[in-house]
């Protein structure tokens, strides 16, 4: 997909989730102005549920890469949509060292990078343990790291 056909369906997709979450949900974001508008940034977040991505993609000013877990590419529909939002595989066995590798990269070439650090989304809606990649990750980044707390999407889905 080109890049701009992929910038229109990512504006397609947020707009439809601030349209589906604020009438739905009655999301709420605060904070949206500390995310830098230029140069790479680092975004983590919590992961509550299926919605995560799309909620802080709607949270985060600008075009995100997501990592994803490689799983998630097997299905070659669901490959082609979360491609062209952007998502990059990652193995969850070890330290994922292709994937840290890929988002080296993209923050290299000034961009977003949203990292899920627990590798999975919670069974129970509290916090899970960080995966060890994400150290290795957080200490080789040269760029700002936004958290970004998640709350109540467990509980919605």
């Amino acid at each position: 997909m080109n890049l701009w056909l992929a910038r229109r369906f990512y504006d397609t997709v947020f707009w439809t989730g601030c349209l589906t979450f604020g009438i739905g949900w009655s999301l709420r974001i605060f904070g949206r102005h500390r995310v830098p508008r230029r140069g790479p940034v680092l975004v983590i977040a919590n992961h509550q549920s299926f919605f995560d991505p799309w909620i802080v993609g709607m949270a985060v000013p600008r075009y995100l890469t997501y990592l994803a877990r490689r799983t998630l590419f097997h299905n070659p529909y669901f490959s082609t949509l979360i491609r062209a939002l952007n998502a990059v595989p990652v193995d969850q066995e070890g330290i994922g060292k292709e994937g840290l590798q890929a988002m080296l990269e993209v923050l290299g070439k000034g961009h977003a990078v949203l990292v899920f650090p627990e590798g999975e989304r919670t069974p129970h809606g509290r916090m899970l343990p960080l995966q060890p990649g994400i150290s290795l990750l957080i200490k080789r980044v040269k760029a700002p790291i936004v958290p970004i707390g998640v709350a109540g999407a467990f509980d919605a889905w």
